[in-house]
């Protein structure tokens, strides 16, 4: 999945990843969410679509504290400087 990811866009208290895949790829993104909310059920999670099939943006989101913990995760497979 991070291979697909076009860039990642910071938010107040998260990240927005952004993916040009065809429309269909939405059902693995919806699948990881699905995953991720077994170990990280204090992250919020959101699918933004944009009109015609431009790009689909996973946003992972929450707290200052919960935005600090994705970074260092987002660090440790190099989609963060």
């Amino acid at each position: 999945m991070a291979k697909k990811i076009a860039r990642v866009e910071e938010l107040e208290t998260g990240y927005d990843l952004v993916f040009n895949e065809p429309k269909e790829y939405s059902a693995e993104l919806l699948e990881f969410i699905n995953f991720e909310r077994n170990c990280c059920s204090s992250f919020s999670y959101a699918l933004i679509f944009e009109p015609n099939n431009k790009a689909t943006h996973l946003q992972i989101y929450g707290s200052k504290e919960i935005k600090s913990e994705i970074a260092k995760g987002f660090k440790e497979l190099g989609l963060l400087k």
